[in-house]
């Protein structure tokens, strides 16, 4: 199901080359210091490629909620969101958008330090100064109030799910969960994964306390109505 990503145009201007990419369900919106995207569209379809010749042949990879394993040949998109999977608790396919982030960055980089991937509520960053991220969380009146200012020196994930906002999957309330992670795939997977525990801002310390159990997490920013709850480093919130 493809949604406009209206917010597109809300983006700062910025002295990097911005270009789209679209393949599928796949919708990206890149920044980079040169234009490469004769190049990015190419790596996508190839690993969209790849994966769906995957699941063709292993058909529990992208129906299956809970942890699978992958068979012995399995492409490296495949491999890398089980693992973001087994480390979270959640199906594979729910790191997709994530694994097609890193699956750019790692080719992209070697044109340039500063990169930003953004797919849906899933982004890839690299950049020497840090990035600002506004943050949507649908019907909240935070919603495109705050933006996460992050620490993008390493390169980074920052990836968000909404029970509320989109189509995708999701058994929680929140308006927005919110995950930083050096790897992209972790960061999509974890969003889910804690999404689905906040029904209530009730729920908001135990997802925070289960976060921090998910290893290479940085950060994890939570909103649902007024409320909002956060806990991690490389981040601040910032008022916009």
């Amino acid at each position: 199901m493809y949604e406009p990503r209206w917010y597109r145009n809300q983006c700062a201007e910025s002295k990097l080359e911005q270009f789209f990419v679209r393949y599928q369900e796949s919708d990206l919106c890149i920044r980079s210091e040169t234009n490469l995207s004769s190049l990015a569209y190419n790596i996508l379809i190839r690993v969209r490629k790849e994966l769906e010749a995957y699941i063709i042949r292993h058909s529990e990879f992208g129906r299956s909620l809970v942890p699978v394993s992958v068979l012995g040949d399995a492409p490296d998109i495949a491999q890398e969101m089980a693992q973001a999977a087994l480390k979270t608790g959640v199906g594979p396919m729910a790191a997709v958008a994530g694994a097609v982030n890193h699956a750019l960055a790692c080719e992209l980089m070697h044109f340039g330090h500063t990169l930003i991937i953004e797919n849906g509520g899933d982004i890839f960053a690299s950049s020497h100064e840090p990035v600002m991220i506004a943050l949507y969380a649908g019907n909240s009146p935070l919603s495109m109030h705050l933006a996460l200012k992050v620490d993008a020196s390493g390169g980074v994930g920052v990836c968000t799910s909404s029970g509320t906002v989109g189509h995708s999957l999701s058994f929680g309330k929140a308006d927005a969960v919110t995950i930083i992670a050096n790897d992209c795939i972790l960061a999509d997977a974890a969003a889910t994964a804690i999404g689905n525990q906040v029904n209530s801002r009730d729920d908001f310390n135990a997802a925070i306390e289960f976060a921090k159990t998910i290893e290479d997490i940085s950060g994890v920013i939570i909103v649902q109505g007024d409320r909002i709850a956060a806990w991690g480093k490389k981040f601040e919130i910032v008022g916009i």
